[in-house]
Formats: structure tokens, C-alpha cells, sequence
């Protein structure tokens, strides 16, 4: 499945050139992401050691991927530019119920014309049901965008029920 992120969370048109697709594809192995990043676009990133992991990512410019399971609890992940990542899961909306501190992720990066290309697999085991809902989501350059709009006055993420239901699994 692709996830084209161009629009500000709300819906309206973001007159900046920042932007993200995700190919999200699962299989036996787990969830295998592709994020494309324009390198010009994600310009804050963490004083720390790239691909690793960051709690509190969402204060610098990120890409964001949330995966809502058929048992209520959704899992979020988060990249940067460097590879700088975070791995949570929730039990519902903002209650952290696993904050994957252990759990290394592989970074595959290249950058081409631009365009950061960032290949993950998460882990099959953290997902402890079918993923049934998902929406992705930037921050960046003071922008705040998603994929699907979420309602509200204010950019929040946290709203996994209004997700629009989607099909990760690999065409057989």
C-alpha cells in the first residue's frame, strides 16, 4: 500500500515542498516500510548518532506511521533524515503500554536526486493482531500534515478511530 503525504492535517494544500510517501507491505517477516523524504524538506534532527532510537522524536522533523490493530491498541513509528527513529505502542490514544526500548531496528538509507530513501521491516512480534487502520503523518518545517485529515482545531495525531481501514498484506 502507498501512503502519499502532501496535504496539511486538516486537508488543506501545504504551500510548502514537504512531503512523504510510505510503501508499507506485510508479510511472514513482518511490516517492510519505504519512506521517501525530500532532503531539503526535514532539516531538524536530534544531536545524537544516526539510527538511533529517540523518545520525544516528534520535537525535530519527522515522518510518522501509525498502525491501528483489530484488538484497539495502534503502533507508532517515526523516522528523520538520519535514521533517527521511535517505536511505540499504545493501548489507546497516548496511553504508551510498550516504549520498544529494546527493540533495534535495521535502517536501510540512500539518497537519490534529493530524496532520502529509508527501508525498515518491523518486527513481526510486535504486532500483536491484524492491522486493520493506519494513517501517516510529517512533521516538518513548522508544517504539520497527514495523509488522511484528522478533525480537531489543532494537529492530533493520537485520534486512531478516525483511521481509514487499510490492507498491508502482500498480494498473493
Amino acid at each position: 500500500m502507498k501512503f502519499e503525504v502532501r496535504n496539511r492535517w486538516n486537508g488543506e494544500p501545504c504551500p510548502k515542498d514537504i512531503w512523504a510517501d510510505f510503501i508499507v507491505m506485510e508479510d511472514e517477516k513482518g511490516v517492510h516500510i519505504h519512506v521517501t523524504l525530500p532532503e531539503d524538506g526535514f532539516i531538524r534532527v536530534p544531536d545524537a548518532p544516526a539510527y538511533t532510537r529517540i523518545d520525544g522524536l516528534w520535537e525535530y522533523d519527522v515522518a510518522e506511521l501509525f498502525f491501528v490493530l483489530d484488538n484497539g491498541r495502534y503502533i507508532e513509528f517515526e523516522i528523520d533524515r538520519e535514521g533517527h527513529y521511535l517505536l511505540l505502542e499504545f493501548d489507546e490514544p497516548r496511553k504508551r503500554s510498550n516504549d520498544h526500548v529494546h527493540t533495534a531496528l535495521e535502517i536501510d538509507t540512500s539518497t537519490i536526486g534529493g530524496e532520502i530513501h529509508h527501508k525498515i521491516t518491523l518486527p513481526k512480534d510486535i504486532f500483536t493482531s491484524k492491522i486493520v487502520k493506519a494513517n501517516t503523518f510529517v512533521i516538518a518545517g513548522g508544517e504539520f500534515l497527514a495523509w488522511n485529515p484528522v478533525p480537531g482545531d489543532q494537529p492530533d495525531f493520537h485520534q486512531p478511530g478516525t483511521f481509514p481501514k487499510i490492507n498491508t498484506k502482500k498480494p498473493q
